[in-house]
């Protein structure tokens, strides 16, 4: 599942998800951002590969400036894992498929 999150809903939707003992990967972009661009197609590819497996939250870091700080996101594209709330990879600039693959099959269960 891939959701748009922002700001205002972006912890409560991350405690729907935990409950669910689901793992998020949020994938910080920006529109103008060309490799993001790219990058959002393999993550689709993923989120079909994984359904159910693992959430995708998108956060569009023009608009969400805060919350990207929060998670000290200073380049984009920036790809950051959860399991149980807690940060476990961080990944910036693009991967292929396969090495998001690898980094998110550690931590299915």
């Amino acid at each position: 599942m891939i959701l748009e999150v922002n700001e205002a809903n972006f912890f409560s939707t991350l405690d729907d998800t935990i409950k669910n003992e689901q793992l998020v990967l949020i994938d910080f972009w920006a529109p103008w951002c060309t490799p993001c661009k790219k990058f959002s197609k393999i993550l689709d590819e993923i989120n079909i590969d994984l359904d159910h497996k693992i959430v995708i939250f998108k956060v569009n870091t023009d608009i969400n400036v805060s919350l990207a700080r929060s998670y000290n996101v200073l380049s984009i594209p920036c790809l950051i894992l959860l399991h149980n709330k807690q940060v476990v990879k961080r990944v910036v600039g693009c991967l292929s498929k396969s090495e998001i693959r690898q980094i998110i099959d550690t931590y299915i269960l």
